[in-house]
């Protein structure tokens, strides 16, 4: 699909997540925070869950077809584009609270002080943002969601 270059939203970063960074969200939601989840997922989620994905839809959705007794089925696909790209820091927390997990504030010390580094031709510059649930700075940049590549938990909590 060609996109509009004109448009920012036609370009995602490259942002990738630590070893570290991968280790410490393991940890916490493999050891934690993953029975939690599970029990409260929905069975009609594919994305995200270990053993499933987007062929496991499509069986599920043939199935459908093939077990319903009327002459036609309805079907409507919505794809909600960048949805994880979109899921807000405040979002997860908010989640994470709702299940009653006691380590919130280590969640909430994992999304301060991030760092974005943007490279416009030769100039880089490096930005530096101090999370507080969205606080916008004098350069009227925002960061409320940045999800790297490699994130975990951003599947399994939105």
């Amino acid at each position: 699909m060609d996109k509009d270059r004109s448009l920012p939203r036609s370009y995602r970063p490259i942002r990738l997540l630590s070893v570290m960074g991968k280790v410490f969200e393991r940890v916490l939601l493999v050891g934690r925070l993953a029975r939690v989840l599970e029990r409260r997922r929905s069975r009609a989620q594919f994305g995200f869950v270990k053993g499933l994905g987007i062929q496991g839809a499509w069986v599920r959705v043939k199935q459908v077809v093939e077990w319903s007794e009327k002459k036609y089925v309805l079907g409507i696909f919505v794809d909600f584009t960048g949805a994880f790209d979109n899921l807000s820091w405040n979002a997860v927390l908010s989640k994470l609270m709702e299940v009653g997990r006691k380590e919130i504030k280590v969640w909430a010390s994992y999304f301060r002080d991030r760092k974005v580094c943007v490279v416009e031709g030769v100039n880089e510059v490096e930005r530096i943002y101090l999370w507080t649930g969205g606080l916008e700075h004098d350069d009227g940049w925002v960061v409320r969601r940045d999800w790297k590549k490699g994130d975990i938990v951003c599947g399994v909590c939105g």
